[in-house]
């Protein structure tokens, strides 16, 4: 029974992290400050919503992954869009300091395809080879969760 109410509360959780249920993550993202699998949220005082939400954000937290469409959406260090880590989480496989600045994956994106140069910059050949793997939507599509 557990295992069937976690499922069911994913699928009702994606959603919200995708923004797809506008009017529920932007009230969370008012109230709360933050929607995010690995940022933990600072307020002791969370509704009964807000922490069967928390609750099961944390307990799939090992199984989304950040799609990257556009990369407009994804950020750089605490989302999980190389594996199912984090870059912050990650040894050191990454030029820190070829990232200072660096927000977003579309700063990291040229117009079609993966920018070379600065992923050559960034990260170590075993992980810029991952990166180079993950397809990019030339159309310009929203990042979700998935």
């Amino acid at each position: 029974m557990k295992l069937m109410k976690k499922a069911f509360m994913a699928r009702r959780v994606l959603p919200i992290l995708n923004m797809e249920e506008k009017f529920w993550s932007s009230l969370i993202v008012k109230k709360y400050g933050c929607l995010h699998p690995w940022v933990e949220v600072k307020n002791s005082k969370l509704s009964w919503s807000m922490k069967a939400i928390t609750n099961c954000m944390n307990s799939i937290r090992d199984a989304p992954k950040k799609k990257v469409e556009n990369g407009k959406d994804t950020d750089v260090w605490v989302d999980p869009w190389i594996g199912e880590l984090p870059l912050c989480k990650w040894p050191t496989l990454i030029n820190v300091a070829a990232l200072i600045g660096v927000t977003k994956v579309c700063e990291l994106i040229s117009d079609i395809d993966w920018e070379e140069s600065s992923i050559d910059v960034c990260f170590v050949s075993p992980l810029s080879q991952v990166v180079y793997s993950i397809p990019v939507d030339k159309n310009g599509g929203r990042d979700k969760w998935v």
